[in-house]
């Protein structure tokens, strides 16, 4: 297990080092290396306990990356980046799931499995990084990246016991 960490941790720091690319990519490229790994199971037992304090860790490093002055010209790229992810993933995804008879509640389906994850995070990062998006519209993005998190999570709740 140590084995299959260190390892990760050696590809992202060669990925950073040597390709270039950004340490929130590397690392999500360390952590799919992991994945593949035949120790993943032994993986997921161990950090488990820390699952918590990941969970709080990666709240706060994004806080940290939102400077309060760019939060009020950030809130209209925010609601447009949400609203792209209701219109263009969630409706979808709950009606083809209503559609394929699927054996699931579809709305349900489509709240939990259309939140902006972690890798939107990533994908942000690199556009920030390469000038590609101004420093408004990744602060949008990471607003909505925390905002899709906490709401699909309370969402599917709520749908699920109606």
């Amino acid at each position: 297990m140590i084995y299959s960490v260190s390892i990760g941790l050696v590809l992202a720091a060669l990925g950073t080092v040597a390709f270039g690319i950004p340490m929130a990519l590397a690392g999500f490229i360390a952590g799919l290396a992991i994945n593949q790994s035949q120790d993943t199971d032994e993986i997921r037992k161990a950090i488990l306990p820390f699952r918590d304090l990941f969970a709080v860790l990666f709240f706060v490093v994004i806080g940290s990356l939102i400077p309060p002055d760019e939060l009020s010209n950030s809130w209209p790229f925010a609601l447009l980046v949400l609203t792209m992810m209701i219109v263009l993933k969630t409706i979808p995804t709950a009606l083809l799931a209503k559609l394929g008879k699927l054996k699931v509640r579809p709305l349900q389906f489509g709240v939990g499995i259309s939140q902006i994850g972690e890798f939107s995070f990533v994908l942000g990062s690199i556009a920030f990084a390469e000038n590609a998006i101004t420093v408004s519209q990744y602060t949008g993005v990471l607003v909505a990246v925390v905002l899709s998190i906490v709401f699909s999570t309370i969402l599917v709740r709520k749908v699920g016991n109606s």
